[in-house]
């Protein structure tokens, strides 16, 4: 049986883990974040007619800084988070591409402002400046946390390890020894590209980057990898 090793932070790992359990309730996993959130200090936050949110985080620090108005997010999830975060909230996209996609062809109410993290993998204020007002709030910090013990015996053994991967910065953040052969789910192409410092025996990028699809395909790996266990 492949180890399914899930590095997201813990509430997300968790909110995946329970998503995959569902449909293999024997599936062998351990929950190693590589990073964790802290949020930054903001003391005058720009005023907002239309927030960017890419984020579950994104929609807490929103909250936090007191903002209440509408705003266009990546992801039905960060959408329904918003929404019922009390935001006027809709769905941009799948992805940052589509988003400034529908925000160039909608031009929602300015001025725009996008609540980000310190490490992003798309400037989408560079992308939009030239045609619309925005500005950005450094709202939290991504920080890296080291793998646990589990997470360094598995990398460091010979059995198979099923790794879903979301953002390019979260595959560099996995720097351990790793022997083990790792098959990693990819969100998107940049994604799969960060992860080949790592012992890849086979890399999987998801067609649509929904949490749907990262279940679907880490789910068929792990069954694939149990009926063929030299895969």
């Amino acid at each position: 049986m492949p180890t399914l090793l899930i590095t997201r932070p813990q509430d997300a790992a968790e909110r995946f883990l329970a998503q995959v359990k569902a449909q293999l309730p024997e599936v062998s996993a351990i929950v190693s974040p590589a990073m964790k959130f802290d949020s930054v200090d903001v003391p005058n936050p720009p005023k907002a007619a239309t927030l960017i949110l890419t984020s579950a985080q994104a929609v807490q620090e929103a909250a936090r800084l007191g903002y209440g108005c509408a705003a266009v997010c990546v992801g039905q999830r960060t959408t329904e988070m918003a929404q019922a975060a009390g935001l006027s909230a809709r769905f941009g996209g799948q992805d940052v591409q589509s988003l400034i996609a529908t925000i160039r062809q909608d031009r929602p109410v300015g001025p725009l402002v996008y609540i980000r993290g310190e490490h992003v993998a798309s400037d989408i204020v560079t992308e939009l400046k030239p045609d619309l007002k925005i500005d950005e709030v450094i709202a939290y910090r991504q920080i890296a946390a080291p793998l646990n013990e589990a997470a360094h015996r598995v990398l460091a053994g010979n059995l198979p390890v099923v790794l879903p991967l979301f953002s390019p910065r979260s595959a560099w953040l996995v720097q351990v020894r790793v022997t083990a052969p790792v098959h990693v789910i990819a969100m998107s192409q940049r994604v799969a590209e960060a992860a080949r410092h790592l012992n890849v025996s086979g890399v999987e990028t998801i067609p649509e980057p929904t949490s749907k699809t990262m279940v679907a395909a880490t789910c068929h790996r792990l069954r694939s990898l149990s009926r063929d266990p030299l895969a």
